[in-house]
């Protein structure tokens, strides 16, 4: 048995490799506190970390591709229970947030935030860069910043979208008195605020 995080971090589930006996090749299965095995992953395996330390290395979701080796195979979603909640037709997937979204790059390319279920909020333009998120202020109700170098958005506590401009985030936080209005981007190198309740913007 081979841990990923090791012991320090098993709290209720983990992520564990098995090895097969005299052989080269190992499966992996996801066991609970006890060692039980839960459920093994079968034909596919994951890459990722299992825990992350902004969910207080509880495992609840796996990106997953095929059990074998190779370059850029298409990406799925899978929960703590085993359960695939996505296809494997996804590239660059990542999971953001607390579980709250999800990014990828379609096989046509495409940049997509999706809410962690699937559920796309926007397919953004193609650009070299990959998708950054920040939150504008200090409250948990603040706006999400989520930007490429060729546009940002802003998205609410619901996950709805309340505005987007064509043009790459400032990464500047601002006190929770001015985050509730405005965000700051750039455009050559200057500084640009934007109103997101009026749409309008005005350069430094």
């Amino acid at each position: 048995w081979i841990f990923e995080n090791g012991p320090d971090f098993l709290k209720s589930k983990n992520l564990v490799h098995i090895w097969e006996k005299d052989v080269l090749r190992s499966r992996q299965a996801v066991i609970d506190g006890n060692g039980k095995i839960l459920f093994e992953l079968g034909d596919l395996m994951t890459e990722d970390p299992p825990h992350k330390r902004a969910s207080n290395w509880n495992l609840t979701y796996l990106v997953v591709h095929e059990r074998k080796m190779g370059e850029n195979l298409p990406e799925g979603l899978m929960d703590s229970t085993g359960r695939l909640v996505l296809p494997l037709e996804f590239f660059d997937l990542s999971v953001w947030e607390k579980d709250r979204f999800l990014t990828a790059k379609t096989a046509a390319g495409k940049l997509v935030l999706m809410t962690i279920d699937g559920k796309k909020i926007h397919e953004f333009e193609p650009g070299k860069s990959s998708i950054m998120m920040q939150s504008t202020g200090k409250s948990p109700n603040s706006p999400l910043v989520v930007w490429t170098e060729n546009e940002t958005l802003l998205i609410d506590a619901k996950n709805q979208l309340i505005r987007r401009f064509e043009l790459p985030f400032g990464r500047e936080k601002l006190s929770e008195k001015m985050a509730e209005r405005y965000v700051v981007l750039i455009k050559n190198n200057q500084k640009v605020w934007a109103d997101f309740r009026s749409g309008k913007v005005f350069f430094e």
